[in-house]
C-alpha cells in the first residue's frame, strides 16, 4: 500500500530563521529538505528577473508540479521518507498539508537583513510584511487555520526551535501509526494550541502616537 507523504511548508518572511533551523532539522533529525530558492535557480523555475528587488520571479505553477511529482516519488519509497519538507518564503503557496510560519520581531528582523546586505527599501518591505502578518494571513487563507502553526523565533535557541518544529512535523507523519489515530490527533491539537496562528501581534510594539 502506498504511504501518504505529507508536504510540510516551513515559511516566513526572509530573515526569520528558516534556513538556519532547516540545517539543524537535516543534521539532527535526518529530514531531506527542499530549499525553494536553490530549486528555483537550479531548475530554472522562474519567469523572469525582478531587477528592482534583485531576485527571480518564481514560476509557481512549475514549482507546484515539481512538488507533486516529488511527493509521488516519496510515496513509492514507503517509510523511507516520513515527510516532504519544503523551505522558503513561498512554501505556503505550494499546496502543503501544513504550514509552519516562522516569525521574528521587526527590530531583530531589520538588523538581520542589514547584516545580509539588503538595501534599505527591501528591508523596509520585509519588515512591513512581517508587522502586517502578510505570510501568516496567506497561509491561513490557503491552508486553513487548523493546518497552520505560528512559531516565534525571536531570541530562541536554534536547537529548541528545531525540536519544536520536529514535534509538529512528526505529529503529521505516518511514522507513528502504531500509536493510533486518536493519539496523533491529540498531539496535533496540543501542538496547535501552543503554536496557533494569530497569537503574535508585532503592532503592539509600536510606540503610541
Amino acid at each position: 500500500m502506498r504511504v501518504k507523504v505529507p508536504v510540510i511548508a516551513i515559511t516566513g518572511t526572509p530573515g526569520t530563521g528558516k534556513t538556519s533551523v532547516c540545517h539543524v532539522l537535516e543534521s539532527r533529525y535526518g529530514y531531506n529538505i527542499l530549499s525553494l530558492n536553490a530549486l528555483i535557480t537550479r531548475r530554472g523555475f522562474y519567469t523572469g528577473i525582478d531587477h528592482e528587488r534583485g531576485c527571480l520571479i518564481a514560476d509557481l505553477t512549475r514549482l507546484c508540479e515539481y512538488i507533486s511529482m516529488r511527493r509521488r516519488e516519496e510515496a513509492m519509497r514507503g517509510d523511507k521518507q516520513k515527510a516532504l519538507v519544503i523551505e522558503g518564503h513561498l512554501a505556503h503557496l505550494l499546496q502543503p498539508d501544513i504550514a509552519i510560519v516562522l516569525r521574528t520581531s521587526p527590530e531583530v528582523l531589520a538588523e538581520r537583513l542589514r547584516h545580509r546586505g539588503f538595501h534599505a527599501r527591501k528591508i523596509e518591505e520585509n519588515v512591513e510584511a512581517e508587522m502586517l502578518d502578510v505570510i501568516l494571513i496567506e497561509a491561513v487563507e490557503l491552508c486553513g487555520w487548523e493546518h497552520v502553526y505560528e512559531v516565534d523565533t525571536t531570541g530562541r535557541d536554534i536547537n529548541s526551535l528545531a525540536q519544536a518544529i520536529h514535534e509538529i512535523i512528526d505529529a503529521w507523519t505516518d511514522g507513528d501509526r502504531a500509536k493510533g489515530r486518536g493519539d496523533m490527533r491529540m498531539r496535533r491539537e496540543s501542538l496547535h494550541r501552543r503554536f496557533r496562528p494569530g497569537t503574535i501581534n508585532w503592532l503592539l510594539l509600536l510606540p503610541p502616537t
